[in-house]
């Protein structure tokens, strides 16, 4: 599982696998999701599965209303959400996972910024942050379960 460095919970929650952990992080609310989902055997690496694994993301940030409201989120269509996800503009970033360049890409939803890895297999952590904070992404480490 990962953590962002040096930020401080923002709730009583714990780190749950699958669920979004928020914290604050040099003035800004940020999500963190650690992910289980995998593709199937012969799909690793699929684009296909990358938008998965991030729709699973987006879900568990910012379905709760207190992470929403939290992040600044606008109105989710969650019926839609799998389709819009595949027509928004993509960027790519590099975000240091465990002293590790890992690199990224970016999409905007909802007025939130979500940070997935190109290898979610091997960094299955998704990163959330408001659209409109700018600055650097927060380095991650790994912690023990």
């Amino acid at each position: 599982m990962f953590v962002i460095r040096d930020a401080l919970a923002a709730s009583e929650s714990p780190l749950r696998l699958d669920q979004a952990w928020m914290c604050s992080f040099n003035g800004a609310v940020l999500g963190l999701v650690n992910i289980t989902l995998t593709p199937p055997p012969g799909a690793q690496g699929a684009p296909e599965w990358w938008f998965h694994v991030l729709a699973a993301a987006v879900r568990a940030t910012i379905m709760p209303p207190e992470n929403a409201r939290a992040l600044d989120a606008g109105d989710a269509d969650w019926d839609a959400m799998f389709e819009e996800l595949h027509g928004l503009a993509r960027q790519s970033v590099t975000l240091i996972i465990d002293g590790v360049p890992v690199a990224c890409e970016t999409l905007e939803f909802c007025r939130v910024r979500f940070a997935l890895a190109t290898d979610y297999s091997r960094w299955p952590v998704v990163v959330a942050r408001p659209a409109h904070h700018w600055g650097p992404w927060p380095d991650l480490q790994s912690v023990e379960e």
